[in-house]
């Protein structure tokens, strides 16, 4: 039988899962590699890892930002790495891991409780509280590069666009002439409305493709 699509969901920070029947890590020699080979991924796909856990012998748990990439691409590689090295002649994995979409401090500090099982090496959450009751602040594990999570507004294109009028003192018009500015915008628009590329591209009057690049762009700065 055929796997089912994912679902696409709005939330670009995820906790995930995978077991396995084997033990997938047979030491701590094994949690180091596979700690390596996180790195090396993130190096790949520029994503964020706010947390994980590798103390069960049969499974781990990671919190990560994908940013501008998919989910499945970013475990793909990851798992696949992992693998080459494991060398098993038994399948590794005979499940798909589990992603769980993380779109508030409440889902946050769930995934949190999940993942924390003891204090280890082998086991980091890299968070505080936000400058809000309802935030929190996240810290990348490899660069100390701060996220927050705030809580969903459900905000409406016009809604965005007339917010960062107010924020930037500015009019719609010369966003759409200040590159620098209407790059930014884009990127926050995308992200606080769940809008697609389309209506995008009609609002600034560039191209999907043009819209995609400049996501992309953008989301590796941060």
């Amino acid at each position: 039988m055929p796997r089912i699509a994912r679902n696409k969901i709005s939330s670009s920070v995820f906790l995930v899962i995978q077991k396995s029947e084997l033990k997938l890590f047979r030491d701590d020699l094994d949690r180091k590699q596979f700690l390596l080979l996180l790195k090396e991924t993130k190096l790949k796909y520029q994503f964020a890892c706010y947390g994980f856990s590798l103390c069960d012998d049969f499974q781990f748990g990671l919190i990560i930002h994908v940013k501008h990439q998919t989910i499945s691409k970013i475990m793909q590689s990851l798992m696949i790495a992992y693998a080459k090295y494991y060398d098993s002649s038994e399948k590794l994995y005979k499940e798909r891991y589990k992603s769980y979409p993380i779109y508030n401090a409440v889902d946050m500090s769930k995934a949190f409780d999940q993942l924390h099982q003891k204090d280890s090496e082998y086991a980091s959450l890299c968070y505080y509280k936000g400058a809000r009751e309802d935030s929190i602040q996240l810290i990348d594990y490899y660069t100390n590069q701060p996220f927050e999570i705030k809580p969903q507004t459900n905000l409406r294109i016009p809604d965005k666009i007339k917010s960062l009028c107010n924020d930037y003192h500015c009019t719609s018009e010369h966003i759409k002439q200040n590159k620098e500015l209407r790059n930014k915008c884009i990127l926050e628009i995308y992200r606080e409305t769940g809008c697609s590329l389309q209506d995008l591209s009609q609002l600034f009057e560039i191209s999907p493709s043009m819209v995609s690049k400049i996501i992309k762009i953008e989301a590796k700065q941060l």
